[in-house]
């Protein structure tokens, strides 16, 4: 191929008469052009920073530039007609070789350090990286102090020193009061909110607790956000538990008149409070518990002349032969192993 006249040809190769392909280590691009070189000029100047000159530079940091012209044309249209030998020169500036990385100034090496230290900018994103994460999973705070985590952190961010457990925990304590008091002061603006609680017992510490949740609507958007847990220290009457409703509200600064609707289970006790302490217009009785409570009632007996009755006839015996098989099951490896061969031998998957 002949030696073409324009500069930008010093970056491209010409693959056919519509389409050159960037030399550029760092590129490699295709692009289009027609008959002149504007086209290549663009993207030199977009891609690799190199601009085409309209005159010769006359000191050393012009002739730094990437492309400067003997020719004082004013249009690339000059270039492309000059003749190669004294029409165009081709610099590239330090910075445009690819194959010589710069070497950051200690200036810059400290700054990246001094990132890292308590107050930096790095630091405290990390930081707040960090409380999102144990507050958005529910991690224990113990989190930081593990060893699983300190190694990932160690090649994550060598230079980040982990906070330890009593800092972790008083910082946990200043968010949690800032964003208290951003709920709180929406609250504020919300004329009518939505209710849902439940008491339950933990089965394996044998505490009880209730737990509440607020609804309501901030324009378009529907949010949820929980009150509170509170612990139950005495037995669960319809007094207790309205004392501790009504805390929950005082606690957010939620008058109870701005309650509209307050959705529990069917539990005699939480019913009683509710209608206490916010009327019985207002307590709606969860729908999934009520359907919940369906089943239980139609398998159960009724009383007929002091004599227990099954609601549907047969079913009690069913129940009883199917509790038979699963006891022999979970007593008898013969029997179970047996079990599951009639299952591999019907095509049946296990534990189906």
């Amino acid at each position: 191929m002949a030696p073409t006249k324009s500069g930008a040809w010093s970056f491209f190769q010409k693959l056919d008469g519509k389409r050159a392909k960037c030399t550029r280590r760092v590129n490699k691009k295709e692009v289009v052009y027609s008959g002149n070189t504007s086209n290549l000029w663009k993207h030199l100047e977009v891609y690799h920073g190199i601009e085409q000159l309209k005159k010769k530079p006359q000191n050393a940091s012009e002739r730094g530039s990437a492309i400067s012209s003997s020719k004082t044309s004013n249009s690339s249209k000059d270039l492309d007609t000059a003749k190669p030998s004294s029409s165009v020169t081709v610099t590239i500036s330090q910075e445009d070789k690819p194959d010589e990385p710069l070497q950051p100034t200690l200036e810059t090496l400290f700054a990246r350090r001094k990132a890292y230290d308590e107050g930096g900018q790095r630091f405290k994103e990390i930081l707040e990286g960090l409380l999102f994460m144990v507050c958005k999973d529910n991690l224990c705070l113990s989190t930081p102090g593990k060893e699983g985590f300190r190694h990932f952190m160690k090649i994550a961010a060598p230079l980040w020193q982990l906070p330890s457990r009593k800092t972790f925990t008083s910082l946990m304590e200043t968010r949690y009061c800032d964003i208290s008091a951003y709920i709180r002061k929406s609250l504020l603006r919300i004329p009518s909110v939505c209710i849902t609680m439940d008491c339950w017992t933990e089965r394996h510490q044998t505490n009880s607790f209730l737990g509440m949740t607020v609804h309501y609507a901030e324009g378009n958007e529907m949010k949820s956000i929980v009150l509170g847990v509170e612990y139950l220290t005495e037995s669960h009457t319809a007094d207790y538990l309205q004392k501790k409703m009504l805390g929950l509200l005082a606690l957010w600064d939620i008058e109870p008149s701005k309650v509209s609707l307050v959705i529990t289970d069917n539990a005699a006790n939480i019913t009683k409070a509710c209608v206490q302490a916010f009327g019985k217009s207002k307590h709606v009785p969860c729908f999934a518990h009520t359907i919940n409570l369906i089943p239980a009632n139609a398998l159960g007996f009724k009383q007929v002349n002091s004599q227990p009755v099954p609601y549907v006839p047969g079913i009690p015996d069913i129940i009883r032969k199917l509790k038979n098989i699963v006891t022999l099951s979970n007593r008898k490896q013969n029997f179970s192993d047996e079990i599951k061969r009639l299952q591999r031998e019907k095509g049946v998957p296990e534990g189906q």
